[in-house]
């Protein structure tokens, strides 16, 4: 999330993240409901704050995990919308079966730049 921000705010754009988007590893989801978060959790739920609807979506239980460090950041590309199937594919082809499309650039309005969609 916060590389996602940093991305952001460098475009003066907006996002809209599709909550149930993410690949999620096995265990992941069970590991979280019992507690056990990354040392680095507390400082990465910071970027919480620049989240249009958080009220809304900090409750669902894929949201711990969108602030979950361990993917380093270096795992988010912005594609252009129609280059974003053909991207997946070859992703998919190359050994990435996991790679998918979380959301998309949407211009800033007023408020907070990151909305997540309940799916």
């Amino acid at each position: 999330m916060g590389h996602l921000l940093e991305m952001v705010r460098a475009s003066d754009g907006a996002v809209q993240l599709e909550m149930g988007a993410i690949a999620v590893l096995p265990g992941a989801q069970e590991t979280i409901q019992k507690g056990i978060l990354s040392s680095l959790h507390g400082q990465n739920l910071r970027v919480a704050s620049y989240i249009h609807n958080v009220s809304q979506v900090s409750c669902h239980p894929l949201y711990p995990l969108w602030f979950d460090p361990q993917t380093s950041g270096g795992l988010l590309a912005a594609v252009p919308s129609e280059q974003a199937i053909a991207c997946l594919k070859d992703l998919h082809s190359a050994g990435y079966p996991e790679s998918r499309v979380v959301g998309k650039v949407v211009p800033r309005s007023e408020g907070s730049p990151v909305t997540f969609t309940l799916n």
